[in-house]
């Protein structure tokens, strides 16, 4: 579940989460709601936003649909949470 803010920043224009979640769970154990709980914790560490087909926001795993598209967001904090722990070599 690590990589999956590397998987989403590889799109600039966002990935659909039906699109994530088939291309990486066959690798990871972890069920669809994981993956979305995952987002949503990107979500409140303001790394990644949701939006849905109808251009709402989503901000809770419980809310994410498969044709959502997960977009980085545009604004990062200064040290996200998937660069932390990691040498800038």
């Amino acid at each position: 579940m690590e990589q999956l803010p590397q998987l989403i920043f590889e799109h600039d224009d966002g990935i659909k989460f039906e699109t994530l979640y088939a291309t990486t769970c066959n690798t990871s154990p972890a069920d669809s709601q994981h993956y979305k709980q995952a987002v949503e914790r990107l979500i409140n560490a303001k790394e990644v936003e949701v939006i849905g087909t109808n251009d709402a926001r989503r901000t809770k795993a419980s809310t994410i649909r498969d044709q959502d598209r997960i977009v980085p967001s545009r604004q990062l904090s200064l040290l996200p949470a998937s660069r932390r722990g990691q040498d800038t070599q």
